[in-house]
Parts: structure tokens; C-alpha cells; sequence
């Protein structure tokens, strides 16, 4: 008869539960979008991920149902096996330590099933995130619902808690939670697969904007706001800024003696070469035609002025293959550097594009910085 009664009590508490379960989830799917377009860094994105999901996981625990005498239940599960195949293996191992120190806490009979419990559901999810997700496959209904499946195998550590009725608990209840922990895989993981796929689109849609679709380099436009930007950066800081103006010699040779696809070829050749030869913190763009432009914060003019030789050196070493033919092509590089609190774009450009001009006149193959390019502005 008790028994009779602590399942009539059991299963509308787990209910109550899981509906409570579900304000959790729409807020880990608004953290995680924001976490998808605020955080760059992977390794700190699938940190941070994890942060997220282990808190749900441990406010599932915190409203859990006590069935018996060291045997728990809850939601916890749906974000414990989400993390890895929507944050990567970081994010489950954040998510399971987090989950398990919130566990160890709660104590009982069933804290160390329940620990168990925690890691062997994060590794259904890895081994998802691996086998069923990689590559990029769509985060489909039936594979979620394949997942939600086998989240349920862990259930089986209630099996080991210390308490005489643990199997006739586990046999009366397995049904349902299955049924809710499968089905709570399926729509919270739709959910986070359509934040998933928003902010992938918008990310892509970001990119075509600003990029240059021929050589893969940023565009005219996107380069000006960010050299904007890292002009004022240096005008607070006090650091130099350089400009790299780059000019294919003898271009439209190229293009009127093997024609405009293998002109193409050589710019997108030319500008694998620049954007290689560079530091993360710089900026390579496409400037227009054959001119490709680099922008080097925190660089004074020797420094500017040896990246831009050993660049100029790699391309005229280099052979572009057009065709099956062999081509090789120079470049005259024109240099500018900035200091102080009043330089501008325009001023930074047109000391650059001077430079380049001389080194035409001067025989081009060659790197130039005129008198006017070091703007040394008083502060």
C-alpha cells in the first residue's frame, strides 16, 4: 500500500518536474545562441557551453524526486548528453563536474550511482557527438530521438543504490522517464539545433558581406571600418600603425597573354601568399583589382617595412601553376606608418599608395616608403 502511494505521489512530482525543467531549457537555448555569437574562441566557447549545461543539469538536481531512500530522479540527463553534440567534449566534461559536485553534495545512498550516473550519460553524448553528429551532419529529429534513447541506458546504475525496493522502483518507474527523457532530447535538441543553425546562417551571411568572393580576403568595405577601428585602438594606446599596399607588376599582362582565369589564379595565389605570411592580428584585404592591402597594428616602419620584403621575396620565389604552365610575377609594396592622436584612414592610405608609385617609377620588384609616410603627428 505505501509502495502504491509513493508511486501515485512519484510520478505527478516528476511531472511537476519536468514542466519545471522546461523554463530551464529556454534559457539555456537563449545562452547558448548568445554564447554562439559572443564567444570566437572555440576551446573557451565549448568551456563556457559546458558552464551553462552543468547549471541546468544542476538546478534539475535541486528539484529532483526522491523515490526512495537514496534514489533520485530529474531531468538532468536531456542536458547531459546535449552538451557534447552541441559544445564539444570540453563542454560535457565542464557540464558532468559540475553536475557531479552538485550530486556529491545532495549526499545519500544513491550519491555514487548518481555520480556514475552523471558520466556515463556525458559519454553517450561524446560518443554521439563523434559517431552519429561529426562532420557537420544535421542534428535530425529521428538521430536526436536516437539519442534520447540511449540516454536512458545510465538509468540502469539505480539499480546498484543500496535499497531493498531499487528494482521494484526502477521497474515501475523506467517507462515514463524514459518517455520523458527521450522526448526531452528530441525538443529541447530542436531547439538548440535551430539556434544552431540561426546563428550558423547569420555567421555565414556575416562573411559573404564582408568578404571578397575571388581571393577569400576581406572586402573594400569591411576593410576600411576595421582599419578605422584599429586606428582609433592605437590612437589611445599611442602605437604605430602600418599600411602594406600591394601592386601585381605587369598584371595585365598576365591576364592579355594567358587570359582573365589564370589572372585569377595568380591574384588568388598572390593572396594565400600575404595572408600566410602575416600575424593573426593583422588584416589582409582585397583592396580592388590587383592591389591587396595589409594592415599591421602595434608595427613601426623597419618592422613594416621588413614584413613587406620578405612577402615581396616569397611571391617572386614562387611559381603559380596556370593551366600546367608555370608563371611567376613581382610585386612593388608600398609602406606608410601612423602615430599619434589625429591620423586618419585617407592620410594612412595615400602615403601607402604614394610609395607604391615610386616603386613603380623605380623599377617595381621592390618595396618603398616615402618621406611622407612615416606621419609622425604630435600628440
Amino acid at each position: 500500500m505505501a509502495s502504491d502511494k509513493m508511486e501515485g505521489y512519484v510520478l505527478p512530482s516528476f511531472l511537476l518536474g519536468v514542466v519545471n525543467a522546461i523554463g530551464i531549457f529556454a534559457l539555456l537555448t537563449m545562452s547558448y545562441g548568445t554564447l554562439l555569437r559572443r564567444v570566437p574562441t572555440p576551446l573557451v566557447r565549448s568551456f563556457a557551453i559546458g558552464a551553462v549545461f552543468g547549471a541546468g543539469a544542476s538546478l534539475s538536481i535541486a528539484n529532483a524526486v526522491e523515490l526512495a531512500p537514496g534514489l533520485r530522479v530529474d531531468p538532468r540527463a536531456v542536458m547531459l548528453v546535449l552538451a557534447a553534440p552541441f559544445g564539444g567534449t570540453m563542454a560535457a566534461i565542464v557540464s558532468s563536474v559540475m553536475t557531479s559536485i552538485v550530486r556529491a553534495i545532495a549526499g545519500g545512498a544513491g550519491m555514487w550511482p548518481g555520480i556514475a550516473n552523471i558520466w556515463a550519460t556525458a559519454l553517450v553524448g561524446v560518443l554521439f557527438a563523434w559517431l552519429v553528429f561529426r562532420n557537420g551532419r544535421a542534428y535530425s529529429m529521428r538521430r536526436l530521438a536516437l539519442l534520447g534513447l540511449a540516454s536512458n541506458v545510465p538509468l540502469l546504475f539505480i539499480l546498484t543504490v543500496p535499497n531493498p525496493d531499487a528494482v521494484a522502483v526502477f521497474m515501475r518507474t523506467i517507462g515514463p522517464m524514459a518517455a520523458i527523457d527521450t522526448l526531452g532530447v528530441v525538443i529541447f535538441g530542436t531547439f538548440l539545433a535551430k539556434e544552431h543553425y540561426r546563428v550558423a546562417r547569420a555567421s555565414h551571411l556575416e562573411r559573404q558581406a564582408s568578404t571578397d568572393p575571388l581571393t577569400g580576403l576581406v572586402n573594400r568595405r569591411k576593410m576600411r571600418s576595421t582599419i578605422t577601428e584599429m586606428i582609433a585602438t592605437a590612437r589611445v594606446a599611442r602605437t604605430p600603425v602600418s599600411v602594406l599596399l600591394l601592386d601585381i607588376d605587369h598584371f595585365k599582362v598576365v591576364n592579355d597573354r594567358h587570359g582573365h582565369s589564370a589572372g585569377d589564379a595568380v591574384l588568388q595565389g598572390v593572396a594565400d601568399i600575404v595572408a600566410r605570411s602575416v600575424r593573426s592580428v593583422d588584416l589582409v584585404a582585397r583592396f580592388g583589382g590587383e592591389e591587396i592591402l595589409v594592415a599591421l597594428p602595434e608595427t613601426d616602419a623597419p618592422e613594416a617595412v621588413a614584413a613587406a620584403e620578405r612577402i615581396r621575396r616569397t611571391i617572386g620565389q614562387t611559381s603559380f601553376d596556370i593551366g600546367g604552365k608555370a608563371c611567376q610575377v613581382t610585386v612593388s609594396i608600398g609602406v606608410a606608418t601612423a602615430a599619434g592622436s589625429s591620423v586618419s584612414f585617407d592620410a594612412l592610405f595615400a602615403s601607402a599608395d604614394e610609395a607604391v608609385y615610386l616603386a613603380k617609377e623605380n623599377g617595381r620588384d621592390r618595396t618603398e616608403i616615402t618621406g611622407s609616410s612615416a606621419i609622425a603627428l604630435a600628440a
